[in-house]
């Protein structure tokens, strides 16, 4: 049989080139040829025997639940939301980024002093990123805080408190923070990648937003509105790794998420490569950036020999009288 591997999203670099390198190999080379790329010994392989399988729990809502359990004291649980930067528009480009740092800012039931001291004497650690395909919010704790971190994770999430002061004083902090990345090379390059191979798209847009957005569009009643639209339950995943146990963990997501609602639908966003010669040479030395490069590949690929048009004949022309 052959091995097959997705392509893994990866930067720029040489580390991008050899994983793309190895997943291409992985789909032809028999897995009992020894490869470089493919590790001869079968340590991994029986690593990965002796472990625990992975578990996937849904709710009744759509919201799903998702564990590894390695054992340990600690553990890190995250939720896992299908929504980024892609699922914007030119109008509200920025605001998933901007809503993330807003649940920094305190909930209706517990002020931002209080988050942070908890987890600070309890030894844990939140905190949250935003891409363009999704948003995650995550944990770090102790085994025996993982109900109340959750608790916690929970309150930011669904009950954000949304101020307008605190939306303004946030605009010069995501300002700098755009600034920086604009300061970095591989940041600047790969939003210029996207820009180019998506320019009608929302894949096309920075994670940051645009400047205008920042400074003055993006208020309390389209964050809300971006909440309410894409945070539903069928479009999250609380995953867990450590010493979590995923009944318990399915107990929590079920006490703290299993009324979320599950619509409305995830809107349909199909990106169209605007140049792709560009997108397949981009692909094959960067890796896939994103899902549903499979198209790419299918779309680009030459046509197979038969339905190939013949060769050009080229035959020497003939001669006229006044040439001979």
């Amino acid at each position: 049989s052959k091995a097959t591997v997705s392509v893994l999203n990866c930067r720029s670099g040489g580390g991008g080139r050899m994983m793309r390198a190895t997943a291409v190999l992985a789909r032809h080379v028999p897995l009992t040829v020894p490869s470089p790329l493919l590790p001869a010994d079968q340590s991994l392989i029986k690593h990965l025997e002796k472990s625990k399988p992975a578990q996937v729990s849904t709710l009744s809502n759509g919201f799903r639940v998702a564990t590894k359990e390695t054992g340990g004291q600690t553990s890190t649980i995250g939720i896992w939301i299908d929504a980024g930067s892609r699922f914007e528009t030119w109008e509200n480009n920025g605001v998933a980024h901007y809503l993330e740092h807003m649940t920094f800012k305190g909930t209706t039931k517990r002020t931002k002093q209080d988050i942070d001291t908890y987890f600070e004497f309890s030894g844990g650690h939140l905190n949250a990123y935003t891409t363009r395909e999704q948003t995650v919010y995550f944990v770090q704790v102790f085994n025996r805080n993982i109900p109340d971190a959750l608790d916690r994770l929970t309150d930011i999430l669904r009950r954000p408190r949304l101020y307008e002061a605190d939306v303004e004083s946030e605009r010069h902090t995501i300002l700098t923070e755009k600034e920086d990345v604009e300061t970095n090379v591989d940041e600047v390059m790969m939003d210029h990648v996207h820009l180019t191979c998506f320019p009608n798209d929302g894949l096309g847009m920075t994670i940051l937003g645009l400047v205008d957005n920042i400074q003055r569009n993006i208020g309390v009643p389209m964050i809300k509105e971006y909440i309410r639209q894409h945070y539903t339950a069928k479009r999250m995943v609380m995953v867990g790794c450590g010493g979590v146990n995923h009944d318990h963990l399915t107990a929590l997501a079920e006490k703290f998420w299993g009324d979320l609602p599950s619509y409305p639908h995830k809107p349909e966003v199909g990106a169209k490569f605007h140049d792709m010669l560009l997108a397949q040479v981009l692909q094959f030395y960067f890796g896939s950036w994103d899902r549903h490069m499979e198209d790419l590949n299918r779309s680009c690929a030459p046509p197979p020999p038969h339905a190939r048009p013949p060769p050009a004949q080229h035959t020497k022309p003939k001669q006229t009288t006044a040439e001979a």
